[in-house]
């Protein structure tokens, strides 16, 4: 099996640079930077190109003959005009590293510009419009992705247009989606009934203006199956604090909502019946009292709610023991018994 050179971050070759005092040397750091997977432009002090990485000549489309020896301004027209230039200036006498965006032949590109000695190391990267990699949703770090599908929730990530870009694995199980490519790029307030719908466009446009939201509504399954979710829709920021898209995370709240509408319909049943009706908590305080029990045995609900059972019991009932019938006389407020 061929064996694959290790990936080297731009973070490590500073590091490894720094700590072994190597930045100098040229030949040596060549070597390294082959296996730097972000573009890096090695720069003189007079401003001129000594060293350039394959990845940072992907991004040029120029041949590393065409650019060594040649000054920045020369190769790249419009450096100086840039009002991070200055900064960038600075960068090569020991300050801190400058990172700017830069058009060039209608990509966007962001670089860093860090000092070494002897010049300047010039990080580049292609990066799309929304500020990251072209690539960077499709291949989501390997552990980001494991954490997002481990939760329990149905998490989705939707650009700025509304249109689906990433759900979860549980999530797809919770929405019944056997394959998530055909819902990709579908907008998601499509997926949503009327008047829905409408709650789920306000919130994109919240999140548009960089604020988080929260809704409660009903949305099928993609094969028809009747459920509830509490949503909770925020902004995602880039490093320069720009919406560049939204994320969504959705909790199936169907059996909290069925048992909701289970108790609401069970206290309107008790609330209207012509017998009274009390219950108890483990404790054997009084929970629940409807406007039948307040006619007959003479207490309020509010002055009821919170009493021992006993206050519904004549003294010469016993106390104490496991709770059992009492086939006996119960008390009325006004003291005659029942």
């Amino acid at each position: 099996m061929e064996a694959r050179a290790p990936t080297i971050q731009a973070s490590d070759f500073c590091a490894y640079c720094g700590m072994t005092g190597m930045g100098h040397r040229l030949d040596l750091a060549d070597d390294i930077l082959e296996g730097i997977s972000e573009g890096v432009v090695q720069l003189d002090p007079e401003f001129r190109v000594v060293g350039i990485n394959p990845a940072a000549l992907r991004v040029d489309g120029r041949s590393r003959a065409e650019l060594l020896g040649r000054h920045a301004m020369e190769l790249w027209p419009g450096l100086e005009a840039l009002p991070d230039w200055p900064a960038v200036r600075q960068a090569l006498v020991g300050a801190a590293p400058v990172r700017w965006r830069w058009q060039l032949g209608g990509r966007s590109l962001e670089l860093q510009a860090r000092p070494r000695p002897g010049g300047l190391l010039v990080f580049v990267r292609e990066v799309s419009g929304a500020g990251e990699s072209p690539r960077a949703l499709h291949e989501m770090d390997g552990q980001l992705r494991a954490v997002l599908d481990a939760s329990t929730d149905c998490i989705k990530v939707v650009d700025l247009e509304g249109r689906l870009e990433f759900m979860n694995a549980n999530g797809q199980c919770l929405m019944e989606v056997d394959d998530f490519g055909a819902l990709r790029g579908r907008g998601w307030v499509s997926l949503w009934p009327e008047p829905a719908a409408a709650q789920v466009q306000r919130a994109i446009a919240a999140a548009q203006a960089g604020q988080p939201s929260r809704f409660e509504a009903p949305c099928p399954t993609a094969k028809g199956t009747p459920k509830w979710w509490d949503v909770a829709v925020a902004p995602v920021r880039d490093e320069s604090g720009r919406v560049v898209r939204i994320i969504s995370v959705s909790r199936d709240v169907t059996a909290l909502r069925l048992a909701a509408e289970r108790d609401a319909q069970l206290a309107a049943v008790v609330a209207s019946s012509a017998d009274a009706i009390v219950s108890y908590d483990e404790a054997g305080r009084a929970r629940s009292w409807n406007r039948a029990a307040e006619a007959l045995f003479g207490y309020t609900e509010a002055e009821a709610l919170g009493s021992s059972a006993r206050l519904l019991l004549p003294p010469d009932v016993p106390s104490g023991g496991p709770p059992r019938p009492v086939l006996a006389r119960h008390a009325r407020r006004d003291g005659p018994g029942l």
